[in-house]
C-alpha cells in the first residue's frame, strides 16, 4: 500500500479505498426535494416515526433510527440555507452598489425559501438542487461524484413556467446554470488520509449531468432545456459538470446534430448512453419498466436508478501496469 512503510506515501501499486470513501457515487432524488422540500420530507418521516409499532423490535431497532436520522438531516439542510440567507442580508447592508445589493437580497430571499419549502420558480429550483448536492458532499468524504441526474427533466417544469410567464429568458437561465457549474468546479476533494489525498490529487469529481433519453411513458424526453444545457456546456470553459446524452431510436435529428457540434469542440463531452441497450438490461436485472426508462448515468459511465441502488466501494485497486 505504501512506499517504504510510510503511511503518508502511497505506493500507487495497490490502493486501499476503505479509508478514502464509503461509497463511489450515486444520484440524489432532486425531483423529490424540488417539489416537496426538506420540510415535506421531514413531515413524512415524523408521521412514519409516530406510526411505528413500539412492540415490534424490527421497527424499534431499524426504522426508528432511520426516521430520526432523516429528521435531523432535513432540519440541518434548512438551517444551512438560513445561514446563507443571513450572510447575504448582512452583505447587502454593507453593499454600496445598488445592482449588487439587489442581487444579494434576491439570494437571501431564495435561501429563506429553499430547500426547506418546494421551489416555485427556476431560480429557486437551481438553488435547491445545489444545496442538496452540498449536503451530500458533507457526507461523502471524498467530496464529489454526486450525479446531477436528469437535470433537463426535473428542472424543465420550472423553466417552462417562468419562460411562459415572461419571468425568465434563455440568457438568464444560462447564467443560473453556469453559476451552478461554477460552484461544482470550485469544490475541492478533502481526504481523511494523506495517502488518500495523493491518490486522488488532480482527479475530476464527475458530477454526471444527463439530458435527453426516454420518458417513463416511452416517448422522447428532449425539451428546450436539453438544448440549452448543451449550449451552456459548449460555451462554458471548464470541465464541470460531466455531461452525457441519453440517445434512442426516437431522438430528434436536430438534437443529434447539436450533440455532434458539441463533440466537435474536442472537450470530450458529451458521453453517449444508449437507451436501446441499457433499458433492456435493467429490466433483465429486475427493474420495473418505469425505473429502467428513468435511469441516470452516474460517476464515470455507470448507471443508477434513483432510490434503488448505489455502488459501495471496493477494498483494493490493483495497478497492473505498475506491477508489470
Amino acid at each position: 500500500f505504501y512506499s517504504g512503510g510510510d503511511i503518508y506515501k502511497p505506493s500507487f501499486v495497490l490502493h486501499q479505498t476503505a479509508t478514502v470513501r464509503h461509497s463511489i457515487q450515486w444520484v440524489l432524488d432532486f425531483d423529490k426535494v424540488l417539489n416537496r422540500g426538506f420540510n415535506g420530507i421531514k413531515k413524512e418521516a415524523q408521521e412514519k416515526l409516530a406510526a411505528l409499532d413500539v412492540f415490534d423490535p424490527n421497527h424499534n431497532y431499524d426504522k426508528k433510527f432511520f426516521y430520526e436520522a432523516v429528521i435531523i438531516v432535513c432540519e440541518a439542510m434548512v438551517t444551512f440555507a438560513q445561514r446563507h440567507a443571513e450572510l447575504a442580508e448582512n452583505m447587502a447592508d454593507e453593499e454600496p452598489d445598488p445592482q449588487r445589493k439587489r442581487e444579494l437580497l434576491k439570494i437571501a430571499e431564495v435561501c429563506r425559501r429553499v430547500p426547506g419549502q418546494p421551489a416555485r420558480n427556476f431560480h429557486e429550483a437551481v438553488q435547491s438542487q445545489w444545496f442538496s448536492q452540498v449536503g451530500s458532499r458533507f457526507e461523502q468524504l471524498h467530496g464529489g461524484v454526486i450525479g446531477n441526474g436528469r437535470i433537463d427533466q426535473y428542472l424543465y417544469p420550472f423553466y417552462k413556467q417562468d419562460k411562459e410567464a415572461g419571468r425568465l429568458n434563455e440568457d438568464q437561465a444560462l447564467e443560473l446554470l453556469e453559476c451552478l457549474w461554477l460552484n461544482m468546479a470550485q469544490c475541492v476533494r478533502l481526504q481523511p488520509t494523506p495517502a488518500g489525498f495523493k491518490i486522488y490529487e488532480g482527479s475530476a469529481h464527475f458530477e454526471h449531468t444527463t439530458v435527453g433519453g426516454l420518458k417513463i411513458d416511452g416517448t422522447d424526453a428532449t425539451n428546450e432545456l436539453s438544448y440549452l444545457i448543451l449550449e451552456s456546456k459548449r460555451e462554458f470553459p471548464l470541465d464541470y459538470p460531466d455531461l452525457s446524452v441519453r440517445i434512442h431510436a426516437g431522438t430528434p435529428e436536430p438534437f443529434l446534430h447539436k450533440v455532434c457540434e458539441l463533440i466537435k469542440e474536442g472537450t470530450g463531452f458529451p458521453k453517449l448512453m444508449n437507451d436501446e441497450e441499457i433499458v433492456p438490461i435493467l429490466l433483465a436485472k429486475g427493474a420495473t419498466l418505469a425505473e429502467a426508462r428513468n435511469y441516470n448515468p452516474s460517476g464515470c459511465t455507470e448507471v443508477r436508478i434513483p432510490n434503488r441502488n448505489t455502488y459501495f466501494t471496493g477494498t483494493t485497486w490493483m495497478n497492473l501496469a505498475a506491477i508489470f
